[in-house]
C-alpha cells in the first residue's frame, strides 16, 4: 500500500511541473480588461440564450456556455479581454417566435458594452451600447458574425472559415 507520504510527494512534483510551464501561459490583467453587462430583465431574457468568444488570429472563435443564469433578478457582467474583437450570440424564444443574432465587436481596453435587446412583434433586435471612462453612453456598429453549420460553438468573421 502506498504511504500518504509518497502520495504528497508525488502531488507536490506534479504540481511543480505545471507551475513551470505556466511562464508560457497568456496572462491577462482583468483589472483593466474590458466589461461586458448584460441588463436582465424578466420580460426580454426569459428564455434567453447569450454566448460570447474572443476571435482569435484566425478570425473565429469558439462559444462558451450559455451566460444567463436561471435568475433574472440582477444584471450580469463579465470581463472581456480587452483590445480585441468579440464574437456574441443572442436567441430568445417567445410564444410562438423566436429570434437569433450573431454579432462582432471591438473591445476597447477599460471600456463597457451593453447588450440590449428590443422586442416588437414577432422581430427582435439586439444592439451593443459603449460606455468609455469620461464620455457618455452611446450605440456602437457590429458586424455580422457567422455560425458553422456544423459545430454551432464555431464562429468566425467570415462565412469562408468553415
Amino acid at each position: 500500500m502506498i504511504s500518504n507520504k509518497v502520495i504528497l510527494m508525488a502531488t507536490v512534483l506534479v504540481m511543480a511541473g505545471c507551475a513551470s510551464s505556466s511562464d508560457k501561459a497568456v496572462k491577462v490583467d482583468y483589472s483593466a480588461a474590458a466589461k461586458l453587462t448584460i441588463p436582465v430583465f424578466t420580460s426580454k431574457w426569459e428564455n434567453g440564450f447569450v454566448q460570447v468568444a474572443a476571435k482569435d488570429k484566425k478570425g473565429c472563435g469558439e462559444f462558451g456556455k450559455n451566460v444567463l443564469t436561471g435568475s433574472y433578478d440582477k444584471d450580469i457582467s463579465l470581463p472581456l479581454e480587452p483590445e480585441k474583437d468579440v464574437f456574441i450570440h443572442v436567441s430568445r424564444a417567445y410564444g410562438i417566435s423566436s429570434c437569433e443574432s450573431d454579432e462582432m465587436f471591438y473591445a476597447s481596453r477599460g471600456n463597457e458594452y451593453i447588450v440590449n435587446i428590443e422586442l416588437a412583434g414577432q422581430t427582435c433586435a439586439v444592439s451593443v451600447f459603449e460606455i468609455a471612462p469620461g464620455v457618455a453612453k452611446r450605440k456602437i456598429n457590429t458586424y455580422l458574425a457567422y455560425v458553422s453549420p456544423v459545430n454551432a460553438a464555431k464562429v468566425c468573421q467570415n462565412k469562408d472559415k468553415f
